[in-house]
C-alpha cells in the first residue's frame, strides 16, 4: 500500500514545469491576438440607398418587371484585416415592396425590415491604376432581417398583413463598388447592390422571397 500511494504522488518539479510551459503558451497567444488587433483598424459611417425590389419565386430577379420604389438608411461598420480584405456589417432600415399573387388576385405590399448584413470585402486601389486613395471593391455575405411592420393595398383598401408574415428574413448581398477619400481620413463610398432572399416571406404562400436591387452612397470616418 506504502509502494502504491508513493506512485500516485504527483511531482512538483514536474507540475510546475507544466504550468510554466502553459503559461508561456497562454502569453504567446495572446501576445499573439493583441498584435493581430493592434495591426487591424475598424472604420464607422452612414449611408442612404434607394432602388427597386420585388417578391417572387427563388432564384428570379424580378416577377414579369413588378419592380416597386424601394429605400433605406443604416449605419456601417468595417474591420479591416489587411489591405484588401475586410469585414463589414451594419444595421439598416429597409423598405422592400412587391406584388405577389394570392388567391389569383395581385396586392401591392409593403413590408419594412431593420436587416443585417455581413460581408466579406475585398478592394483594390494602387493595383488596378488608382493613385489619389480612391479604390474599387467587391463584397459578399448572408444578411439577417426583422420585419418591423407589413401592409397591403387593393383599389383604396390598406390591410395589415404583418401576421401573416414570417418575422425573419434571411438571404444574401452582393455589393459592388468603389470609394474617394475626402477630408482628412474620411470616405465617400457609392455601391450597386442585390439582395437574393432565400427564406419564405408569408407563412401561407410558397415560393416567395424578397430581391432587391439598389444604389448605396455612405460617408465612412
Amino acid at each position: 500500500m506504502k509502494q502504491k500511494t508513493e506512485q500516485n504522488q504527483v511531482n512538483p518539479i514536474k507540475l510546475s514545469r507544466q504550468k510554466v510551459v502553459l503559461t508561456f503558451a497562454l502569453l504567446s497567444l495572446f501576445g499573439l491576438g493583441t498584435s493581430q488587433l493592434a495591426q487591424a483598424q475598424t472604420e464607422f459611417g452612414v449611408r442612404i440607398f434607394g432602388g427597386a425590389s420585388t417578391q417572387s419565386q427563388l432564384f428570379n430577379l424580378f416577377d414579369n418587371n413588378d419592380l416597386k420604389p424601394s429605400y433605406g438608411v443604416g449605419v456601417s461598420g468595417k474591420y479591416i484585416f489587411s489591405e484588401g480584405l475586410a469585414l463589414q456589417s451594419g444595421l439598416d432600415y429597409f423598405m422592400k415592396r412587391g406584388k405577389p399573387t394570392f388567391n389569383e388576385s395581385q396586392l401591392n405590399t409593403s413590408s419594412q425590415y431593420l436587416e443585417i448584413p455581413l460581408q466579406l470585402e475585398f478592394s483594390a486601389g494602387e493595383k488596378v491604376g488608382f493613385k489619389k486613395g480612391q479604390k474599387v471593391f467587391f463584397a459578399a455575405g448572408p444578411y439577417l432581417a426583422y420585419l418591423l411592420d407589413a401592409e397591403s393595398k387593393s383599389s383604396n383598401l390598406t390591410s395589415d398583413i404583418i401576421y401573416n408574415a414570417n418575422k425573419v428574413d434571411f438571404g444574401l448581398r452582393f455589393t459592388s463598388g468603389v470609394s474617394f477619400p475626402v477630408f482628412k481620413g474620411n470616405t465617400i463610398q457609392v455601391s450597386m447592390n442585390y439582395d437574393m432572399g432565400l427564406s419564405e416571406v408569408y407563412k401561407n404562400t410558397n415560393d416567395v422571397q424578397n430581391k432587391a436591387g439598389f444604389i448605396s452612397v455612405g460617408y465612412v470616418f
